[in-house]
């Protein structure tokens, strides 16, 4: 009965120094970081969710890209997309987009949630049916960061856009009036 207790206290001496330790660690580490300057980090972002159940809507600057952090407040992100649309009625009208865009973001505040103003711009070459259109696009975003850990956030922004196309020029506040939604995995 004494080798049981013994091997008892043993493991409970044990595993109060290891945990002790893990909580040393937890405590060091903050959950998330202030950005850094000269930060990269790898974007996956949206326009919004009801692109997948409608046809036709617009993708302008949703897609993959990277982000760089110029300063603490400063941030510049680059994305690419390529979208592919068939019409679910008759199964022969395709849309195709390809684009490119920038935004400039600047944070108000650093830390965990980070609210940002900034400006945009970008094209979008359109081929419906064999042909082919250009669209130009400017505007300004206002959205929030918000940091999980530290190579790891996801944000969310309203876009007031102005789209010049074959059409004319047209204001934009996104599709639906939703939010764009997406992820920065930092490196």
């Amino acid at each position: 009965m004494k080798q049981i207790i013994s091997i008892f206290c043993i493991l409970l001496i044990f595993n109060a120094a290891l945990f002790s330790q893990t909580a040393e660690r937890l405590a060091e580490k903050p959950a998330a970081k202030k950005p850094e300057k000269h930060e990269i980090g790898f974007i996956f972002q949206i326009e919004n969710i009801y692109r997948f159940v409608t046809n036709y809507s617009d993708g302008i600057i949703s897609g993959f890209g990277l982000k760089y952090w110029f300063s603490s407040k400063l941030a510049f992100r680059g994305v690419t997309y390529f979208n592919i649309f068939t019409d679910a009625e008759d199964d022969v009208n395709n849309y195709y987009s390809f684009g490119l865009g920038g935004i400039a973001e600047y944070h108000f505040t650093s830390g965990k949630a980070s609210p940002y103003l900034g400006g945009m711009g970008g094209f979008e070459i359109l081929n419906q049916n064999e042909e082919f259109y250009l669209d130009y696009h400017i505007g300004g975003v206002l959205g929030v960061e918000i940091r999980t850990e530290a190579y790891l956030s996801f944000f969310a922004e309203y876009r007031l856009l102005i789209v010049f196309d074959e059409m004319g020029m047209t204001v934009d506040l996104g599709k639906q009036y939703l939010p764009v939604l997406g992820v920065t995995i930092y490196f």
